[in-house]
């Protein structure tokens, strides 16, 4: 039987990746180049002759190799993704006919150590800014000019609902409900993460914003836009609209991409004469702000599907932990607490919690019986 060539294994996998798994195609560019880079370490050998030597060899090249960016040490990231793409592969390989002698143990040798994972997961923590500071940066934003208000209208879009930059970035003036307060965010027409579509729900934690938003959409309707058009339309069409050429309804396309949405809070930030900020911080931020006010698990279930998530334990990982200071601030208080008994009664806690919501509760035990 004829041998198959590497780059006829990296078309099937490709496929495999892409079809089976249905993985977006940065995510699929990513996994290949770690592939490429594997193959030119070992000068081409087959991936059917995998070695463990060839291995080993490798993660020691990978922790040996400075960066082409910094001239340091690659970074844990890099090693550990580099590693789990190429483990993938491998082992999609030996579940494949022509790959089923290859020893899963090497295989499995493609993983990074305990160390270069927990540095990868040691990554700082970006700083939020807090209320009082995106209200300044709101106030001190001009309106004079359309561009002036549409910038305007993308900061409160972030501070009323919980929307990624690409996502705004492609929202439809269809997309917003005023009379319910929704943004339907429809995958078909908008960028959301992983292609998913849902409804989010505006929050009512920046008043002024919601002024600002139904300003800005009822300014549109009276220029002749459709429900069809860019919630934010780009330079170009409103230069048009400025020197007194309106374009046709459905003549208004939508961003391309987030550059636009990060530059407009960026400078939003600065011009305020405080630290820059990107986009996504506005949802760790209104994430904050409701979790701390919610007084049941049904409401700390509704903030995590107006993030798009499916489970509540994502939204209380990475987004419900405490900054350093309102740990610090947390924990200095318990003390306090003298009417608390002095044994903490578990079982009437996880009582509690399943009479109020059963489906969350049970899912927020399972994550803490996976740490």
């Amino acid at each position: 039987m004829q041998i198959r060539s590497n780059a006829e294994l990296r078309r099937d996998w490709q496929v495999a990746l892409e079809q089976a798994q249905g993985l977006k195609l940065s995510t699929v560019v990513a996994k290949l180049a770690a592939l490429r880079d594997f193959e030119a370490f070992t000068e081409g050998r087959s991936f059917l002759k995998l070695r463990r030597a060839d291995v080993i060899s490798f993660k020691e090249h990978l922790l040996t190799t400075p960066s082409a960016v910094t001239g340091e040490r690659l970074a844990s990231s890099t090693i550990v993704h580099t590693l789990d793409h190429c483990r993938g592969f491998f082992r999609w390989l030996a579940n494949r006919k022509e790959g089923r002698h290859l020893d899963r143990e090497t295989v499995e040798c493609l993983t990074a150590s305990r160390a270069d994972k927990e540095r990868a997961r040691a990554v700082p923590p970006k700083p939020v800014p807090g209320k009082e500071e995106v209200e300044a940066a709101f106030a001190a934003m001009p309106a004079e000019t359309l561009h002036q208000r549409r910038d305007r209208a993308v900061f409160a879009m972030l501070l009323l609902a919980i929307v990624r930059a690409n996502a705004l970035a492609s929202l439809t003036l269809g997309s917003v409900n005023l009379e319910d307060n929704s943004v339907w965010q429809d995958s078909r027409i908008v960028r959301t993460k992983n292609s998913k579509s849902f409804i989010a729900f505006l929050f009512p934690f920046f008043p002024e914003a919601r002024v600002v938003l139904e300003a800005w959409v009822i300014e549109l309707r009276a220029l002749g836009l459709s429900s069809s058009d860019a919630l934010f339309p780009r330079d170009t069409e409103l230069e048009r609209i400025e020197t007194g050429e309106h374009p046709g309804p459905g003549e208004y396309p939508v961003w391309q991409g987030s550059s636009q949405v990060r530059a407009i809070i960026r400078n939003a930030f600065k011009a305020a004469g405080l630290p820059a900020h990107s986009p996504h911080v506005f949802r760790h931020l209104l994430t904050r702000i409701g979790l701390s006010q919610a007084r049941s698990i049904s409401e700390a279930v509704a903030i995590s599907i107006n993030l798009g998530h499916s489970r509540l334990e994502t939204t209380l990982m990475p987004y419900g932990r405490p900054d350093d200071e309102t740990r610090g601030r947390l924990i200095a208080g318990l003390g306090k607490h003298a009417d608390l008994p002095a044994n903490f009664d578990m079982d009437a806690l996880i009582k509690r919690m399943f009479e109020e919501n059963p489906q969350a509760a049970a899912e927020i035990l399972s994550a803490l019986a996976r740490r």
